[in-house]
C-alpha cells in the first residue's frame, strides 16, 4: 500500500548504521515515517514500546540519524563564533534540520555542564549543543561509541537518536539523545551516599570489563587527555598549590608527586572521564543513569576515581574503594587527579560560585582522608 503524501519539507538525514540516505520530499512518506511521527508526546505510548524503565539501549527511532553538513562548512569556521545557545536557537536548529519534531517543546534543564549546553526536546528527547571549538569532536565521540558502550551496561547511558550538521547557525555538529529519566546527583546532596557508592563501583567496573577495540578513542587533547599518565597534569598542579595555606602545601606537593610514581601497567581500559555530581543521575535512591561521555577515552581508569573526595565522605569512601577493587597506586593517582581539578578550579572559578564550593570541599576531603 502506498503511503499518503508527504507533509513535510526535505530533511537530508542519513542512517549512520544502515549507511542508507533518507529520502527527499518525492511524494510519499518514507516507510519509518510512522516511527518519527511517534515522537509525539501524544503518540508515544501507542507508537513506541518501551524497554524497562528507561529504555536504554533500544531504538525509539529508529537507527540513530545525521544531517549531511553544508559543504561550505566543511572545511573548518575561521572567523566564525558561535551563537549563545539557548531555546531559541535550540527551535531554529531542529525547525531546519530535523521538521518533524519541530511542534515539540524545547526548555532548558536546570543543571548544566562545562562542555555542552542541555535543552529537553519534547518529554522523550533530549538536545546537546557544545559549548566551543574546543568540545566539538565529543558530538563524534558519543554518536560512535555510546550504542557500543550500551550493549555491555545494565546502568542506563544516553543514546544518541539524530546528529546535526554545522550550520550558519551553529558552528558545530550537535546532538538528539534520548531522555533519562533521573535526578542529578548535584540536586539531591541528602542522597544515601553509601548506597551510591556501590552502586556506582559496580558501573565502573561493568566499564571497565568493556572490551576495547582498536579504534577505542586514546587520551587526547578533545576528551582532555582522560585515562593518560598524571604526569601531563603535575606541573600545573604544582604551580597552583603555591594559592594554598603554607600549612598544606608540602602535603599536596608530596600527593603531586606521589601521583606520578607509579602508573597503569595492565591493559587499558574504557573510562567515562568526568564522574562529577551533575553526570549522576538518581531515581527513587539509586543510580539510575550516568551522562555526559564526552570525555570517554581508554586508558589508566584513576581519572573515574575521583569521586571518593568530590562526592563521597570518610565513610562512603571506603564502601567506594571496597567496591571499586583497585591497587593502592591507582588510588594516588586518583588523589593527584581531584587535587589538581580542585586547584585548577580555585583559580578559575568566582570565590563564592558553586565550582568554587566544591573545589573547597575536595580539599577538605583530601585533607581529612588517611589515604
Amino acid at each position: 500500500m502506498r503511503s499518503p503524501r508527504c507533509r513535510w519539507r526535505p530533511c537530508p538525514g542519513v542512517f549512520i548504521e544502515r549507511g542508507l540516505r533518507k529520502p527527499g520530499c518525492g511524494g510519499t512518506l518514507p516507510r519509518y515515517v510512522d516511527s518519527i511521527r511517534a515522537i509525539d508526546d501524544r503518540r508515544l505510548v501507542k507508537h513506541v514500546p518501551r524497554y524497562g524503565r528507561w529504555g536504554a539501549g533500544k531504538p525509539l527511532v529508529g537507527p540513530a540519524r545525521t544531517v549531511q553538513p553544508d559543504p561550505v562548512h566543511e572545511e573548518g569556521f575561521e572567523g566564525v563564533t558561535a551563537a549563545e545557545p539557548s531555546v531559541a536557537l535550540v527551535r531554529v536548529l531542529v525547525r531546519e534540520q530535523f521538521p518533524e519534531w519541530a511542534d515539540l517543546e524545547v526548555t532548558e534543564v536546570s543543571s548544566q555542564g562545562w562542555d555542552n549546553r542541555t535543552f529537553r526536546l519534547g518529554s522523550v528527547m533530549s538536545v546537546r549543543l557544545p559549548s566551543g571549538a574546543g568540545y566539538a569532536p565529543q558530538v563524534d565521540t558519543e554518536h560512535r561509541w555510546l550504542p557500543f558502550l550500551s550493549r555491555y551496561l545494565q546502568t542506563p547511558i544516553p543514546t544518541p537518536l539524530a546528529k546535526g550538521a554545522a550550520s550558519p547557525q551553529f558552528p558545530w555538529a550537535w546532538s538528539v539523545y534520548r531522555w533519562l529519566d533521573g535526578t542529578p546527583l548535584e540536586e539531591t546532596p541528602t542522597g544515601n551516599l553509601d548506597t551510591l557508592a556501590v552502586d556506582v563501583a559496580a558501573f565502573l567496573r561493568a566499564l571497565q570489563s568493556i572490551p576495547t577495540p582498536a579504534d577505542a578513542p586514546e587520551p587526547e587533547q578533545a576528551n582532555g587527555f582522560r585515562g593518560a599518565p598524571f604526569d601531563r597534569y603535575v606541573a600545573e598542579g604544582q604551580e597552583a598549590v603555591r594559592m594554598l595555606d603554607e600549612s598544606v602545601q608540602q602535603r599536596a606537593r608530596i600527593w603531586l608527586d606521589q601521583a606520578t610514581e607509579s602508573s597503569w601497567t595492565s591493559a587499558p581500559v574504557w573510562v567515562h572521564g568526568d564522574m562529577a555530581a551533575g553526570n549522576l543521575l538518581l531515581h527513587d535512591g539509586r543510580l539510575g543513569g550516568v551522562i555526559d561521555f564526552g570525555c570517554m577515552a581508554v586508558g589508566d581508569p584513576a581519572c573515574d576515581l575521583t569521586m571518593a573526595w568530590t562526592i563521597f565522605d570518610a565513610r562512603s569512601r571506603g564502601i567506594f574503594r571496597d567496591h571499586v577493587y583497585q591497587a593502592p597506586e591507582t588510588w594516588s593517582r586518583a588523589r593527584g587527579w581531584a587535587l589538581w581539578k580542585a586547584l585548577i578550579t580555585l583559580r578559575s572559578a568566582p570565590p563564592r560560585s558553586a565550582k568554587s564550593r566544591l573545589a573547597q570541599r575536595t580539599l577538605s576531603e583530601l585533607s581529612g582522608s588517611a589515604s
